[in-house]
């Protein structure tokens, strides 16, 4: 009923070609059209969704590994200023090594002499 008069109003406007059997072809292919376009919108939903349960645990992963990321930052700028201490410390300790070493020697080829002399005196 609603199919004939919207057909005669096509008609009226100037569309001559128009039927009720054309005009309800034409609501049943916009009705199909529409119910595709539905189903589609809702599986493209359901893959996003699907989508988004995959992506939330991989956000998360990328979150945590930021956050030891930021840590082993701080770690490796502690590592490399110990290591510039340590540098700093050997620097400075070279000479007091040396003076260290030339005083034990000192006294080694001191008590090696005293002792071949005590030797020797013994013969």
């Amino acid at each position: 009923m609603v199919g004939k008069f919207i057909a005669w109003l096509l008609r009226k406007a100037g569309f001559v070609y128009v039927t009720e059997e054309a005009f309800n072809a034409h609501n049943e292919a916009v009705t199909k059209m529409v119910l595709r376009n539905k189903e589609a919108d809702f599986w493209l939903k359901e893959s996003l969704r699907q989508l988004n349960d995959k992506v939330r645990p991989l956000e998360d992963r990328i979150q945590h590994l930021n956050e030891k990321l930021v840590e082993m930052d701080g770690v490796i700028c502690t590592t490399m200023e110990c290591v510039e201490e340590i540098r700093d410390t050997q620097q400075t300790a070279a000479p007091t090594r040396q003076i260290i070493e030339n005083a034990f020697g000192e006294m080694l080829n001191e008590y090696l002499y005293g002792y071949q002399q005590k030797r020797s005196d013994d013969e």
